[in-house]
């Protein structure tokens, strides 16, 4: 069997047999490592760690600890929901699902539900998770996207698109769920312990409002229920604390729906204001500056 060679992020170099997964490469260095890792950075590539690796490399194996192992993570978790959204919601249409700084979305076509629906799409996630599916990619041709996906329009654009640009196209599958997809993912749905979906919203395909508006999910995943308790505790204690909330209850301002950027000061919140810019007036002077004023709107 011909060799590569891995070079690790302290500098060290070890040989695999070429193929070697990045799962065995973890395991080759500690359990703890093979239990806690998530995907494995290749150069600058990140990739599932049941795939193989096939040339010499810089390699990283990443965990919750690092943004792009999270970012694996929410992937997956965003995969659950729309496996579980396809079998609640046969005829909706999935179209993507990107993580994001904290969590991850999904975008779906033809689906009308509300917050109140979170709990039964939750408890099918639940179901998947608990199934312990394996995620496998498959290599996929634009034929096998119109055979396999080509109900959904979204899906077939982007297979498209692909296709013209001279990228592979690729799928994930876990269980009887299969989706067009680049990953990479965890490697099987029973890592993904703790989840909560936390809002809808409209969204535009692509982000053009004159593409069909789609209903945006917004979920979070973690390792434990204990990591998404202590979020969701985080989460509510900044709530408490939005000056925007504060602010109402103290009576220092509000907003109206015309002029939602720019509150009105009320009484107590002029009182407030007026000190702070006679403080800055102050300090300005101190400092040898003079004002100017400018028109509040310039276009």
């Amino acid at each position: 069997m011909s060799k590569i060679t891995l070079t690790f992020p302290d500098g060290s170099k070890k040989e695999f047999g070429k193929g070697v997964t990045g799962a065995e490469v973890a395991a080759s260095i500690g359990a703890r490592l093979a239990n806690d890792a998530l995907s494995i950075k290749l150069d600058d590539h990140v990739q599932a760690l049941f795939l193989p690796i096939e040339k010499d490399a810089k390699i990283k194996i990443l965990t919750w600890k690092d943004p792009e192992g999270k970012a694996t993570f929410w992937h997956s978790t965003a995969h659950v929901l729309a496996h579980a959204i396809a079998r609640l919601y046969p005829q909706s249409k999935n179209t993507i699902g990107p993580p994001v700084e904290e969590g991850f979305f999904y975008d779906f076509d033809d689906l009308k539900i509300t917050p109140d629906d979170f709990p039964k799409i939750e408890q099918e996630m639940r179901k998947i998770v608990d199934a312990d599916f394996p995620f496998e990619k498959k290599d996929w041709t634009l034929d096998d996207v119109k055979k396999i996906q080509g109900s959904n329009p979204y899906k077939l654009q982007l297979a498209q698109e692909f296709a013209e640009k001279g990228w592979k196209l690729t799928a994930y599958k876990d269980g009887e769920f299969i989706d067009l997809c680049e990953g990479p993912h965890v490697p099987r749905t029973g890592l993904i312990k703790a989840f909560k979906l936390l809002k809808i919203s409209a969204a535009y395909w692509k982000g053009d409002q004159k593409n069909k508006q789609l209903t945006r999910i917004y979920g979070i995943g973690f390792p434990s229920q204990k990591e998404l308790d202590a979020w969701l505790k985080m989460k509510e204690e900044i709530e408490k604390r939005d000056h925007r909330k504060i602010g109402k209850e103290l009576g220092l301002f509000m907003f109206h729906d015309w002029s939602p950027g720019s509150p009105f000061m009320l009484p107590r919140g002029a009182v407030l204001y007026n000190e702070l810019q006679r403080f800055i007036r102050e300090e300005y002077a101190k400092r040898g500056y003079t004002e100017v004023i400018t028109p509040q709107l310039y276009h």
